[in-house]
């Protein structure tokens, strides 16, 4: 995924609210976004349509083996990820554990999906970034014309029974136009307070690098997961469950 289109490329379940903590081995509510897909673009169409994919199903699987492993408090799922001319699509894993292993769940994430970048949110108030949850009930194809109309792509949009969740990424020195995009949607919002951290490269092989020295600082005195990255019972797991193996 390409730096320009994953750094504002989140979801979050509205229902749980950020966790609060000032320390770095304190639980923190935390968002790993990686996508499934190692394709340049996609249209629209072929996004929405690669949502009940293989590759979609199994990363997002994965995504809940990892988080599980580590903690019992998380969420994952999948969205589309929208950008000015295409769309992707993506999944987000969040998860309540310290920032170092909230770090690591992303770099397993990124390596395992071939990814060029992934992206780690981490709430905190008075954090330099904002993401924006909001809520409509227009349709996906009225959401996104309206948003590459104001020009706030990339962002995320997740389909729910009776309305869509926009997610947008304001860094601190780059505003959003929120606002609008409201009002013309007759939609609700808010914003969480906190700082996003990008990891990766345009090179999927420097990315790989990046990813695995992660792995490996971290799995140096701290649980080891990635031998499971390239074993069958993930390459074929369709399903989460809290076990890194197959039933």
């Amino acid at each position: 995924m390409r730096l320009h289109r994953l750094a504002a490329i989140l979801l979050i379940t509205l229902s749980l609210a950020p966790g609060v903590s000032s320390g770095s081995d304190q639980p923190q509510r935390s968002f790993v976004l990686a996508s499934a897909n190692t394709r340049s673009t996609l249209t629209d169409k072929d996004a929405v349509s690669s949502l009940g994919s293989f590759e979609q199903t199994n990363a997002t699987a994965v995504a809940g083996r990892i988080a599980c492993s580590l903690t019992r408090n998380f969420h994952d799922g999948a969205a589309l990820g929208v950008f000015d001319d295409s769309s992707e699509n993506s999944f987000i894993v969040e998860i309540d554990l310290p920032r170092l292993r909230a770090e690591y769940i992303a770099a397993l994430l990124g390596r395992y999906a071939h990814q060029q970048f992934v992206l780690l949110f981490v709430a905190q108030p008075g954090g330099h970034d904002k993401l924006w949850i909001i809520k409509t009930n227009e349709t996906l194809g009225t959401v996104i014309a309206e948003a590459r109309k104001l020009h706030l792509t990339p962002l995320t949009v997740r389909n729910e029974k009776d309305h869509r969740e926009i997610w947008l990424v304001e860094k601190g020195e780059k505003p959003l136009n929120v606002d609008e995009l409201k009002t013309n949607l007759k939609a609700t919002g808010s914003a969480i307070e906190g700082s996003s951290d990008l990891v990766g490269d345009d090179d999927r092989s420097k990315s790989a690098a990046i990813f695995q020295k992660r792995i490996n600082t971290y799995e140096e005195h701290h649980t080891s997961l990635s031998p499971n990255l390239w074993t069958r019972s993930w390459h074929d797991a369709t399903t989460p469950t809290c076990s890194t193996k197959l039933p």
